[in-house]
């Protein structure tokens, strides 16, 4: 077909409502389906000059992604919106997002880069032409990162940015795409002796350095503050404990007409999203996978997790059957005074009016542990026999993580500093991150412990959280078929 353009469309659909596209054009050889009347969840897209290519949910995110194409030659890439909802007209960019309200993220991508598109344990990623990784879009992932003052135009395909609250770069590593980085922390001139130990740490399979730090943010517990003033709960009341957490959830738990069901939550446990669990059994002194093993069915998981659900669930301090995104709807609502999510909430809930404060999660039985959303730098196989390559990648790096970046890092990004000698002193423009900072002394990744499967044990752990808060009695039952699945998936 001859390119088009300047033409309209007109749909009428089955309730006599008449959708009218404008703005078509489509150059030569292209085709497209276009969107009408399209469910975002909960947010009606009357049309849109894009089309719809996938939806995904990233691990971590309270909203799923809804990944649009930009079709070659199309005059306007527009959305519509139902109600007050303002249009939105994206441009020519390769790679562009913006969020609908708190209901749903856009991604917007051109057919060049969408033939370059898969999919990373949830996130997006992106590949050149011989399939090796140029970028991975997960959980706080940006396509724009800023170039090493080298302006060296080997970053690009010789340095990646990989996100998770697992470690999904191990399957990239077994078949050879990122390669060591042994010897960038072995030049002492990097100052890798300031970078946090246990983030390091969890950069590292098999004993050996591929994660250089990008960006860590921790999960904690964050509260309305309006709720804790009118309960008079101030700072040297904070749950030290996860018994104490549970007392408080359960003080806070308010049931004013007596109908059994809250009008206020004492916390928002999203067991939908249950990445909770992990962080749970490791504070417990055991952890999901144990020596390459599923161990969920061991007695301490089986009374760990019987412990949140009696504690949590049966007392109706948090509501069960609950996604991320209900979770924060409900705490943005101002109808549960504690939700345990990552820092981004900060902004969410400001929007809506809930100021918000935060403490660490409370210790366990055995030790301390938060969760953390963690980016690393890479090299990928480009820089093998490569020293230009590699000299690039490396000069980013130290760029990124020298002391004074790190500070600029801390100060305006709200992410902790990847650095030890960082102190809250350097941080005092911004109160928030350096209370957050030292979080991260007890920070794991969520599926640290899982050798493969990361997706699919996280989908089965989503899973299984509702049949846990939901259940009575015991769990072994319910345990053992849940720990035969992750086993199998990490043997797959």
């Amino acid at each position: 077909m001859p390119s088009r353009h300047g033409e309209q469309i007109d749909v009428t659909t089955g309730t006599g409502e008449r959708i009218r596209f404008t703005g078509i054009g489509l150059a030569e050889g292209e085709n497209c389906i276009l969107p009408f009347n399209m469910d975002l969840d909960g947010v009606r897209l009357v049309r849109a000059n894009l089309q719809p290519v996938t939806v995904l949910r990233v691990p971590g995110r309270p909203f799923r992604t809804f990944v649009f194409l930009k079709p070659d030659g199309m005059d306007e890439l527009t959305f519509h919106f139902e109600g007050d909802i303002q249009d939105v007209t994206v441009g020519k960019a390769d790679f562009e997002r913006f969020m609908v309200r708190d209901a749903a993220e856009i991604v917007c991508v051109t057919r060049a880069l969408a033939g370059r598109m898969t999919v990373l344990d949830g996130g997006l990623a992106f590949v050149d032409d011989d399939n090796a990784l140029l970028y991975e879009d997960g959980d706080g992932g940006r396509w724009n990162r800023p170039a090493p003052k080298t302006g060296s135009p080997h970053i690009r395909k010789a340095c990646s940015a990989l996100r998770g609250r697992w470690s999904p770069y191990q399957g990239f590593i077994k078949q050879g795409a990122i390669v060591s980085t042994d010897d960038f922390y072995s030049d002492s001139s990097n100052e890798t002796s300031h970078y946090r130990k246990n983030v390091v740490k969890d950069g590292e399979v098999d004993g050996k350095h591929y994660g250089v730090p990008m960006g860590h943010a921790p999960y904690s517990v964050y509260f309305n503050k309006a709720i804790f003033d009118a309960a008079g709960i101030t700072e040297d009341q904070y749950p030290k404990t996860w018994d104490d957490l549970a007392a408080l959830a359960s003080k806070l738990t308010v049931d004013k007409d007596g109908d059994g069901t809250p009008d206020q939550y004492g916390i928002a446990l999203a067991d939908k999203d249950a990445g909770y669990l992990p962080i749970f059994l490791q504070g417990a002194g055991t952890d999901l996978v144990v020596d390459g093993k599923a161990n969920l069915t061991s007695k301490k998981s089986k009374d760990t997790l019987t412990w949140i659900r009696d504690n949590f669930y049966a007392k109706k301090s948090s509501p069960s059957n609950l996604s991320l995104v209900d979770a924060q709807t409900l705490f943005c609502s101002g109808k549960a005074a504690m939700f345990w999510i990552g820092p981004w909430i900060v902004n969410a809930a400001k929007e809506k009016g809930i100021e918000t404060g935060t403490f660490e999660m409370p210790k366990g039985p055995e030790k301390q542990v938060t969760e953390v959303a963690a980016n690393y730098w890479y090299t990928t196989s480009q820089v093998d026999g490569n020293d230009a390559k590699k000299k690039a990648a490396y000069a980013w790096m130290k760029f990124f993580n020298n002391k004074k970046n790190q500070i600029t890092w801390a100060v305006k990004a709200n992410y902790p500093p990847n650095r030890t000698d960082v102190t809250a002193d350097d941080m005092k423009s911004n109160n928030f991150v350096s209370q957050i900072s030292p979080y991260m002394d007890h920070s794991s990744l969520l599926l640290g412990s899982v050798p493969s499967g990361f997706a699919d044990v996280q989908s089965e752990l989503n899973a299984l959280g509702p049949k846990i808060s939901e259940s009575t009695g015991d769990l072994t039952d319910i345990l053992q078929k849940s720990n035969d699945k992750i086993q199998g998936y990490i043997e797959e």
